[in-house]
This record gives structure tokens, C-alpha cells and sequence, in this order.
């Protein structure tokens, strides 16, 4: 996807729309542009500032050399957001393009004249309306004994999604297809298109996406499409086809995954507490049997010292009838008596 700023340039570069919009919000429709009087500008301007090169750069500008206005420098600055220095970056904008004119035109004398330059501010928000500020005099902490010596500079702004229906009707272009969709999203959060055939196709869509922040405007399949034939409706309904299958196939993604996640930590958590009961019944069994067997040994050399049997007799006994090794029968015998006399010690010095 295009970056937001150079997508709001697209559709304003047409020389069409440039003449319409223009015509319609920076001169109130008192005056219509002939589009093919419309000659292209530079937007990059350079300047010293502190001793070094400053470039200041426009969004759109054009030359206009006609009938209707004369010689005239027209410009637009786009804005997503409301900007409190607006007034002051017009003002160096404007301020740039009159003393490059007036370079050009060197040596000056009284017969010098330079073209007006004028300047106007969209606000392609549909979430912030621009209310303030519309001059300089808005930004000056300016006492009441200085207004009347003060030179103000005032700034024209175009909310668009604001638009009333009898100002949208200004336009025929493309860019009226654009300002009605603004509109829809502020007050129905969606676009719907009207059924106008768009002649831009590419510079729409890329645009709205920049303008909505949503890049599937722009990626969506657009093959079949006939500029200056396909209706907005239609394209709008397609592109609503594609963002919904797009969103199922996600969705099954995503669900898949999280079932398989799911799943994952089910059937550990299951087999945890099934390892966990049967390690539990088979140490029970295992403990019991231990516990058993080992009481028995205790007993039969408890039975084989009270009648009387030496150490190797009872030694002997316990390899015969318990089927211990020597060695280990030994040991028993020895840890037997070793715990029986420290016993016996005990009572003595009871």
C-alpha cells in the first residue's frame, strides 16, 4: 500500500478533479476552473534558514493560466488530523512560492507584478472535525491595544465528512464519490458507494484505504474492472465479498490453531491427572508389598532371637524361608540388632 501521503495526492493530481474541488471549496463555486488551463507545479521549495538549506514541501499545487482567474498559483493541504500551526506552515508555504516569483522576475521595478498565491485545507478526518484554528490572530496571545496594528493571515478549511448534501452536489468527479464514502463512514461506520461510475479506480481506492487505514481497499482483486463504466456500488460489493471470505478463511485459521492450542493443553492436563492416579495406585501397591515383606523379615528375626538363635542361625533362616541372599539377609540381621541394642541402651537409662 501506498503511504497515507502520497495516496491523499493521487486523485487531487488529476487535473479534473483538481479543477473541481478547487473550484468548489476555495472559490465557493464563484469561479470554475477550466482543467485544461491547469499546468503542473513543483510542491518542493528551498529556503536558507540559519545558514543552511531548508526544503519545505506542498501536497498538491498547479499553475493556473486562464481566462477565469488569470495567473494564478492554486494550492491544497491535505490533513488526517488537525494541525494548531496550520496557519503558520500556510503561511511560509505561500510566503516561499511569492519570493521564488519574485527571484524569477529580478531586477524588480514598478512595473513587476507576481501571481496570488491561494491555499486551501481539506480535512479528510471523519473522526475529528477541524473547529479550530482558522488564523494566525487564533495562535498570537494579542493584547487589545495591538489588534488594530496587527497583520492577520486567515486559512480556509474543508471539513469533508461534513459535507451538507447541497455541498457534496458541487461535485461531479470522482472525488465526490470519495466525500459521500467519508460521509458514510462517520455516520454509518461502512461505505456503500453510490451507483456513479468511478474514473479513477487505482487513485480511489488507494485513498480510501490511506483515509480509513484499512489496506484491503487498495489489495483487493479489481481485475474486470472498467474505469469510467464500474460503479462504485459494484466495487464496494465485490470488495465486501473478499473481505468476508478472507475473514472466514482467517477465522478457520485462527480457530484451528486455537483448538489445536486447546487441545494441546486438554490432553496434557488430562494425562497429568491420569499418570498422577495411576502412579498413585501402583506406589500404593508397590508400598504395600514393600511394607509386607519387610515386615515379615522384621518378625521372623524377632521370633529366631527371642528362642535363642545366634546371629548366623538367624541369618541361615532368613535365606531358607524368606529366600534372602546372604549378604542381604546379613545386613538385615546387623541393622536388626545394631537398632536393638541402641533400644535396649535407651530403657536402661529410662
Amino acid at each position: 500500500m501506498g503511504t497515507p501521503d502520497k495516496s491523499h495526492k493521487m486523485l487531487l493530481a488529476y487535473d479534473d478533479e483538481f479543477a473541481e474541488v478547487f473550484s468548489a471549496f476555495a472559490l465557493n463555486n464563484r469561479v470554475k476552473l477550466d482543467p485544461n488551463q491547469l499546468h503542473e507545479a513543483s510542491t518542493e521549495y528551498e529556503h536558507i534558514e540559519h545558514g543552511k538549506p531548508e526544503e519545505l514541501r506542498r501536497d498538491v499545487v498547479k499553475i493556473y493560466d486562464g481566462y477565469a482567474l488569470g495567473l494564478c498559483v492554486c494550492g491544497f493541504e491535505n490533513q488526517m488530523s488537525v494541525d494548531i500551526g496550520m496557519p503558520v506552515r500556510v503561511m511560509g508555504y505561500d510566503w516561499t512560492r511569492y519570493r521564488y516569483q519574485l527571484e524569477k522576475a529580478m531586477p524588480l521595478n514598478q512595473k513587476t507584478r507576481i501571481a496570488p498565491v491561494i491555499s486551501h485545507v481539506l480535512n479528510f478526518s471523519y473522526k475529528q472535525r477541524w473547529h479550530w484554528p482558522h488564523s494566525l490572530r487564533d495562535l498570537v496571545n494579542l493584547s487589545p491595544s495591538l489588534a488594530v496594528f496587527f497583520q492577520d493571515y486567515k486559512i480556509k478549511v474543508t471539513n469533508l465528512a461534513w459535507l451538507k448534501p447541497r455541498q457534496r452536489a458541487r461535485l461531479t468527479g470522482d472525488f465526490r464519490i470519495f466525500v459521500e464514502a467519508l460521509c458514510e463512514m462517520r455516520t454509518k461506520g461502512r461505505i456503500t458507494g453510490i451507483k456513479q461510475p468511478v474514473k479513477h479506480i487505482d487513485a480511489m481506492m488507494a485513498l480510501l484505504a490511506a483515509t480509513t487505514n484499512h489496506p484491503s481497499f487498495e489489495l483487493f482483486d479489481k481485475t474486470g474492472f472498467q474505469e469510467g463504466k464500474t460503479t462504485m456500488c459494484e466495487i464496494m460489493d465485490r470488495w465486501v465479498n473478499e473481505v468476508k471470505a478472507e475473514g472466514e478463511r482467517i477465522g478457520y485459521q485462527n480457530g484451528e490453531k486455537a483448538g489445536y492450542a486447546s487441545g494441546e493443553k486438554a490432553g496434557y492436563a488430562s494425562g497429568e491427572k491420569a499418570g498422577y492416579a495411576s502412579g498413585e495406585k501402583a506406589g500404593y501397591a508397590n508400598g504395600e508389598k514393600a511394607g509386607y515383606a519387610n515386615g515379615e523379615k522384621v518378625s521372623a528375626m524377632r521370633t529366631c532371637l527371642d528362642f535363642g538363635k545366634s546371629k548366623s542361625e538367624t541369618i541361615a533362616y532368613l535365606n531358607k524361608s524368606l529366600h534372602l541372599s546372604i549378604d542381604e539377609a546379613t545386613k538385615s540381621v546387623e541393622a536388626f540388632l545394631e537398632k536393638d541394642e541402641r533400644q535396649g541402651r535407651k530403657n536402661d537409662n529410662v
